[in-house]
C-alpha cells in the first residue's frame, strides 16, 4: 500500500562533488539546505544576506555582489531607533548605522570573493508578493516591522521577475561561465498572505523557475515545494506552527536533493562526516577508561585518513576533542 505520492525527480546534468564550492541565497529552503551542506563540511556559504523572499530583491543582491558595490548611508533607513536596509534581512539591523554598513559590506565582499571560485549557486524563491514603499514605490526585501500603512502589497510582474533574474544570472555567467545554478521554490506557505494568494504566488515562482532553467544551460529545477505539498502532505511532516517543514521533512527533502545531485564522492563525504560527528557526540560513562581511550585513538587515526581524503575540511575541533581524552 502506498501512503504517499512520490515526486518524480527531474534528470539533471548538475553534479555536486565532495570538493564543490557552493553558495545558497534566498528563502527558507536555502537556509535548510545550506545548513545541511555546512554540517556535512562542504565548502558552502549559506544565505549570506539572510532570508530574502522575492526574486527581484534576490537579483539586486546578486548584482551588488558581482559588481562589489558597497552599501552607503543612502541605503539605510530607520524606525523606532533601529537602523536597517530595506534590501537586507533584519539580522543586519542595529542601533548604529556604522555597524550595519560594516556587516553589510563585509557580506558583499565575502560574496564577491566567493563567486570568483564558485561551482554551484542554489537560488530559492519564497514569494512573488512584493511590498512597495508608498512614498517611492521602491520594492523592499524586508519590512523590518515598519507599520503596514507605509507599504502597498501587490503581486510582482512576471516579466519583471524574469528579466531581473536574467540580468543577474548574465552578470554571474560573465564572471563564471561554468557556474551551475539550481532553482527551487520554498515549501513554506505564506499563510499570512492568505492561502489563495499563497498558492497563486507559489505558482508564479514555479513558472519563473522553469523558465529560467529552460533558458540557461547548466541549470536545473529542484521540486522542494512539490515534495513538501504532495509527497509529504500529511501534517505530521510539519512543525508545530503547521506551516514550516518539520526536521524530519527537511531530512527527507535533503535526501531527495542528495539523490538528485550528489556524485559518489559527495555521498561518501556525507556518510564519513556523519560517522565522525556521531563519534564526536558520544558521551562515555568513564572518560579515563581504557575502552574510551582506545576509542579516541581510533578516531584520531580515522581523522588523519579523512584529512587526506577531504583536504578542504578543517578537522581541528574534532582532533582537539579526541586528543584531550588520551
Amino acid at each position: 500500500m502506498k501512503l504517499t505520492t512520490p515526486v518524480k525527480l527531474p534528470k539533471s546534468d548538475i553534479s555536486i562533488s565532495a570538493s564543490s564550492k557552493i553558495m545558497t541565497i534566498g528563502s527558507c529552503f536555502s537556509d535548510h539546505m545550506g545548513s545541511k551542506l555546512v554540517d556535512a563540511r562542504f565548502d558552502c556559504l549559506s544565505n549570506p544576506y539572510g532570508t530574502i523572499f522575492n526574486p527581484i530583491s534576490i537579483s539586486k543582491l546578486i548584482d551588488r555582489s558581482v559588481s562589489n558595490t558597497n552599501f552607503t548611508t543612502a541605503d539605510i533607513d530607520h524606525h523606532n531607533q533601529r537602523h536597517f536596509s530595506y534590501d537586507l534581512h533584519s539580522s543586519f539591523d542595529s542601533d548604529q548605522v556604522d555597524i550595519i554598513l560594516k556587516k553589510a559590506n563585509h557580506a558583499v565582499e565575502n560574496v564577491h570573493e566567493t563567486i570568483n571560485n564558485l561551482d554551484l549557486l542554489i537560488i530559492t524563491f519564497g514569494t512573488s508578493i512584493g511590498y512597495h514603499l508608498l512614498d517611492s514605490d521602491a520594492l523592499v526585501a524586508n519590512c523590518h516591522k515598519v507599520p503596514n500603512h507605509n507599504f502597498e502589497r501587490r503581486f510582482l510582474d512576471d516579466e519583471l521577475m524574469f528579466s531581473s533574474m536574467c540580468a543577474a544570472i548574465d552578470l554571474l555567467r560573465e564572471q563564471k561561465p561554468a557556474l551551475d545554478i539550481i532553482f527551487t521554490v520554498s515549501p513554506v506557505r505564506h499563510t499570512k498572505e492568505g492561502l489563495i494568494e499563497n498558492n497563486l504566488s507559489k505558482s508564479k515562482l514555479i513558472v519563473l523557475s522553469h523558465r529560467l532553467a529552460g533558458v540557461y544551460a547548466r541549470s536545473s529545477y529542484f521540486p522542494s515545494y512539490e515534495i513538501m505539498t504532495d509527497e509529504l502532505r500529511d501534517y505530521r511532516f510539519y512543525a508545530e506552527d503547521m506551516i514550516h517543514p518539520s526536521s524530519q521533512a527537511v531530512d527527507i527533502i535533503w535526501n531527495h536533493f542528495m539523490n538528485s545531485f550528489f556524485d559518489k564522492s559527495a555521498v561518501n563525504k556525507v556518510d564519513d562526516l556523519r560517522k565522525l560527528v556521531q563519534a564526536f557526540n558520544h558521551r562515555p560513562f568513564d572518560l579515563r577508561s581504557e575502552g574510551h581511550i582506545a576509542f579516541c585513538k581510533k578516531q584520531l587515526i580515522e581523522i588523519n585518513n579523512l584529512k587526506e581524503k577531504y583536504p578542504e575540511v578543517n578537522f581541528d575541533v574534532f582532533e582537539l576533542h579526541f586528543a584531550r581524552s588520551i
